[in-house]
């Protein structure tokens, strides 16, 4: 069996994000939206917004509130910063 560590991002990451975001849009950014979806599907968190968040073709406008909705939610979750997985 093959373990991976899953660190989460952590509330001061989603806030320079968001400002990254603000300043330049998502261009160059969406490996780490993809991170942040990945992160707030694992923690049953986003939703239908994760879902907006993750699509390339969505208008900014929509993937800004997204991010927002994404973000606030992944802000209360509350769990361990280091967590050990099994890879399927």
């Amino acid at each position: 069996m093959t373990f991976r560590i899953v660190i989460h991002m952590d509330t001061q990451e989603l806030i320079e994000l968001g400002a990254e975001l603000v300043a330049g849009g998502f261009g160059g950014h969406e490996l780490t939206i993809r991170r942040m979806v990945r992160d707030a599907r694992s923690s049953g968190v986003g939703g239908a917004a994760a879902d907006v968040l993750a699509d390339t073709t969505a208008p900014d406008v929509a993937r800004f509130r997204a991010f927002a909705v994404v973000s606030a939610a992944l802000s209360r979750v509350e769990r361990s910063p280091d967590l050990v997985r099994p890879v399927a």
